[in-house]
């Protein structure tokens, strides 16, 4: 559960077990309250761990049933209820997947095209209140490239944004549990040291416009936006739950994916990528796919409960 993404991989979640039943809780100390105050992407994140929650118990033999609280006490946001399950099948590709998982910002190799199987298989995930829409067409690509990078430099314009980031940008060096490490981000190692200060204190995402851009839409093999019928706590949680299932059967197929969350947490942004995606549903995920041509390191991750 505790490997799945997470914004800024703060992990703003807590967990109370009882006898079958598995209570989720979010943890506000750990939630992004300054760039995420609508809780988009810590429920988001709450349904990628729970995703992980139930792919794990179906590769044991188990049944994971899910119950959302709408208007729980104490910051309780789900319970998990675990029983026997008939099948005694080891699903050992989706459970491996959660461990193999990583969020790779590199270069992606272009002449190598995303296959027309698994485009469908990821298409088969919507439901009535999801809408899944690929994109890899080069005018697209570079709209939604565009999109990316002018609401990655909105938001790095915000004083609290910036002071927020920079507690979770951590050295390539770091003991730290939570946060990201720099050199992810294409940070050379020694300058990853003084990287969150500079952030801190330094919008760099103006002075490094071009060279952002041309990474992304250059090196990009498509875009995937997830979206929604309407935005509540439900459909967060639960095209996170579809996006992790998304990300673990990309990595099955030695898929690389880079989430990008800046034009979904201004609303001119998810109005410009819904004029992309020519739909009413409203853009919840947004995120780079390709083969990697590059390896990037883990997050770190707590193991508390």
């Amino acid at each position: 559960a505790v490997l799945a993404p997470s914004g800024h991989n703060s992990q703003p979640w807590e967990f109370k077990i009882h006898s079958n039943v598995l209570d989720i809780y979010s943890n506000q100390e750990r939630s992004l309250e300054k760039s995420d105050p609508e809780h988009r992407q810590l429920m988001i994140a709450i349904g990628c761990m729970l995703g992980n929650i139930i792919i794990a118990s179906e590769s044991y033999g188990m049944k994971a049933t899910l119950e959302i609280i709408e208007n729980g006490s104490e910051n309780i946001i789900a319970k998990v209820i675990f029983l026997d399950s008939n099948s005694k099948t080891f699903k050992k590709e989706e459970l491996y997947s959660i461990l193999k998982r990583i969020t790779n910002r590199g270069k992606y190799d272009v002449l190598k095209t995303i296959p027309e199987s698994f485009i469908s298989k990821i298409k088969s995930l919507e439901t009535d209140n999801i809408k899944i829409n690929y994109f890899s067409e080069k005018e697209s690509i570079l709209k939604i490239s565009e999109a990316i990078i002018d609401f990655q430099i909105k938001a790095m314009d915000s004083d609290i944004f910036r002071s927020e980031l920079s507690k979770l940008l951590k050295n390539n060096w770091t003991n730290s549990k939570t946060g990201m490490i720099a050199g992810n981000f294409n940070i050379p190692a020694p300058i990853t040291l003084f990287a969150s200060k500079l952030i801190k204190n330094i919008n760099i995402n103006k002075k490094t416009r071009s060279k952002d851009l041309d990474l992304i839409k250059n090196n990009t093999s498509g875009y995937f936006i997830l979206s929604v019928k309407e935005e509540s706590k439900i459909n967060w949680i639960n095209v996170g739950i579809v996006f992790e299932k998304i990300w673990l059967l990309a990595t099955s197929e030695n898929l690389s994916l880079a989430p990008n969350a800046a034009p979904i947490q201004f609303k001119e942004g998810r109005e410009s990528i819904q004029k992309i995606i020519n739909s009413n549903f409203i853009p919840s995920v947004i995120f780079r796919i390709g083969f990697s041509k590059s390896e990037f390191k883990k997050t770190p991750r707590l193991y508390t409960c």
